[in-house]
């Protein structure tokens, strides 16, 4: 997390929305793809259920994924940016993959729900992040004494576990 009213650069003014598009798509595959593989959805040893899948099933359970992360995470209300709870939607899903697997039945609520997506990402997150903050979200305003409490709560609560960094 990097507080945006601390950053001494200005971050890279994103005018070009293919960037943009390209930049939520990365991040929806950084946050999927460990949990998708952790569950065996996809990768090596996948699950069954997902031989033979349409491509836009996986795609979309991706999409599902990032919302529950947001959710689980409390970093949105998903019902203020207009989108429906992780739950119904992979319950729908499931439904549509029950008719056919191979063929893709599209959802309604697919569309929509990835555009309200883009847009709360969009304006709150740090699009560049990976490159130049090594974060995935932004803090608006000062970063106050509570936010700070917080994250020393959570230094703490993480001290016992054997992080290894891929950095040297």
């Amino acid at each position: 997390m990097v507080c945006l009213a601390s950053l001494s650069v200005p971050l890279v003014e994103d005018a070009d929305l293919q960037d943009a598009r390209w930049r939520f798509e990365s991040h929806v595959l950084r946050t999927s793809q460990p949990i998708l593989e952790r569950y065996r959805f996809v990768g090596r040893g996948s699950a069954r259920m997902m031989r033979d899948v349409h491509a836009a099933y996986v795609a979309e359970l991706r999409i599902i994924v990032q919302l529950h992360v947001w959710q689980r995470g409390q970093l949105v209300d998903l019902s203020r940016i207009g989108v429906p709870a992780p739950r119904g939607m992979i319950t729908n899903l499931i439904e549509r993959m029950r008719e056919t697997r191979q063929e893709y039945i599209a959802s309604e609520a697919l569309v929509p729900t990835i555009g309200a997506m883009f847009f709360w990402w969009y304006e709150n997150c740090a699009r560049h992040a990976p490159e130049h903050l090594d974060t995935d979200v932004l803090v608006r305003g000062s970063v106050t004494n509570d936010v700070i409490d917080e994250l020393a709560r959570l230094a703490w609560s993480l001290r016992h576990l054997n992080m290894e960094s891929g950095k040297e």
